[in-house]
């Protein structure tokens, strides 16, 4: 178990209560960014920084960065909960989900890549 040192006394590292797979599932869920700065206001009045944000919710800095200045607008369903359950807030207050179309066409698209890429291989 890891520890850390806070004003000389050793404090132990909270057991993570969420799990992201490390490996992206064919059949994941997105959702839609509706608000980016909303997100960042949020995370600001909590009094996380991007880093902190990105650590509890088990993603890049660059992710959540990308997420407040609407670079990145399509998300993982699990990282839109996450993200939400960390300020606070319900999932479909910050995000949308894609209705089933848009789904099978990311999926689809995605399909393609991994096709190109074990052809490749």
């Amino acid at each position: 178990m890891m520890s850390y040192t806070y004003s000389g006394s050793a404090v132990q590292a909270p057991r993570r209560r969420w799990s992201r797979p490390k490996q992206r599932i064919r059949q994941e869920v997105y959702v839609q960014v509706k608000d980016a700065q909303l997100i960042k206001e949020l995370r600001q009045e909590k009094g996380l920084n991007q880093r902190q944000l990105a650590t509890l919710a088990k993603c890049s800095q660059a992710a959540i960065s990308a997420i407040e200045t609407g670079k990145l607008k399509n998300i993982s369903e699990d990282l839109g909960a996450h993200i939400a359950h960390w300020l606070d807030r319900r999932p479909r207050e910050l995000f949308d989900k894609f209705d089933d179309e848009r789904v099978a066409a990311l999926l689809v698209k995605n399909d393609a890549r991994m096709t190109r890429q074990r052809v490749a291989a």
